[in-house]
């Protein structure tokens, strides 16, 4: 089998890396496209043609999807852990649990690798190696060696929790091929993710023009008064000095691009799992627009807006009866599928292509991300001065504005 009959169109593959996994004699791996996405790539030579890695991909199999039971609003009680979390800290507390009880989780960290930063599917068994898998990392992660190491865990009997977009959670359950008593998936409300060589190419010019190395790259940082849609990136001086600096996300073209849809790869335009039926046992996301579906929760002092509030679909009754064991540790409110929907498009359809996506790939393509930069620039040169300003103001300041906006709404 050739790289091509297996992938089909690029909009079937998803670049989960479970046919690599799969491969009983390795005759597969994942690289990155010109484009900066993961295929899959086969050694012809070693191929036996025994069809496998087409039966463990998620994008030609069949998957049993779940209509959800419950829909809820929450987040996480621990303040600290909250504030680590993109939202409401949901997947924290599920992970904490599991872990309290042996068992281990499998989320994405932020790595450091030898060309440069990448997010990867890892393994964590003790409460305190959490953290990095705490918060959103726009980008895909990768996966490939994750799904044969789950399965170990599990024949061994240990509990995983495991949590990726739906199609890596898809691809985890073809590869198992069976049900298994001691695996729960949590899948994201995904938009769609950009291919990480992409997001290397960005850091690199980044840390070019900041004359630094980028040491962590953290994306929805509540720390700063700009709002959550900001990125915290570390930085390395050429003493060694550590220093954080904050990107709102207009001024970021990877951030900007990536929130208007523009770099998502192919198959995410089309996504068979953007449904409102769910290939998990839960489904955590934002609850974008909660202000507007349910303006009597933020009149109470525990809930609010700015350090984020999740939403959370029970699809299985193996996920409603892990989420019992977190009644102590959660504040959680009833809501609706059909509310949460409103405001997270990916429940009802995929997200629509972008029409720059094209221009952006072939920008990429010719002259690397700083082509991509100049262009984003160019077009957007009077709305980034204005949010240039913005971020220079004092935060005494920013507070009054805010204050001032919300009276005049």
């Amino acid at each position: 089998m050739t790289s091509q009959e297996l992938i089909g169109a690029p909009e079937r593959c998803c670049g989960c890396g479970a046919c690599a996994d799969a491969c009983p004699v390795n005759a597969i791996s994942m690289q990155y496209s010109k484009t900066g996405e993961l295929f899959p790539e086969v050694n012809t030579a070693q191929c036996v043609s025994c069809g496998r890695c087409r039966q463990v991909c998620p994008m030609k199999t069949e998957q049993a999807l779940h209509e959800p039971q419950e829909a809820f609003g929450a987040k996480i009680r621990d303040h600290e852990m909250h504030m680590k979390s993109s939202s409401g800290g949901i997947f924290a507390a599920l992970a904490r649990k599991i872990l309290e009880k042996g068992g281990s989780v499998c989320g994405v960290a932020m790595q450091e690798a030898e060309n440069g930063l990448c997010a990867s599917h890892v393994l964590i068994d003790r409460p305190e190696e959490l953290p990095a898998l705490q918060g959103s990392k726009y980008l895909q992660s990768e996966s490939a060696g994750i799904f044969e190491q789950v399965r170990q865990r599990l024949e061994r009997g240990q509990k995983v929790l495991f949590s990726g977009t739906p199609c890596q959670c898809a691809a985890l359950k073809a590869f198992l091929g069976q049900e298994h008593p001691g695996l729960t998936l949590v899948d994201l409300i995904c938009h769609g993710v950009p291919g990480g060589g992409l997001f290397r190419a960005y850091c690199d010019m980044l840390a070019e023009q900041q004359k630094a190395k980028i040491r962590a790259f953290c994306f929805r940082h509540k720390g700063d008064e700009l709002g959550m849609l900001t990125a915290c990136v570390t930085l390395e001086n050429k003493k060694g000095v550590l220093h954080n600096k904050i990107l709102d996300a207009g001024q970021s073209s990877y951030y900007a691009y990536f929130l208007s849809g523009a770099l998502y790869r192919e198959s995410c335009y089309s996504c068979p799992f953007a449904t409102g039926k769910r290939v998990s046992d839960l489904t955590v996301g934002d609850y974008w627009g909660v202000e507007r579906e349910h303006p009597e929760i933020l009149k109470q002092d525990m809930w609010k807006l700015e350090e984020g509030i999740s939403c959370l679909l029970v699809n299985t009754e193996k996920g409603r009866m892990l989420l019992k064991e977190l009644d102590a540790e959660l504040d959680i409110f009833p809501s609706e599928l059909s509310r949460i929907a409103r405001h997270n498009a990916q429940l009802s359809a995929p997200s629509k292509p972008d029409a720059r996506r094209e221009r952006i790939l072939h920008l990429y393509q010719t002259g690397g991300f700083a082509a991509v930069d100049r262009e984003y620039r160019k077009q957007n040169r009077r709305r980034l001065t204005v949010r240039a300003i913005k971020a220079r103001m004092p935060r005494r300041l920013r507070r009054i504005i805010r204050r001032l906006r919300g009276h005049t709404s």
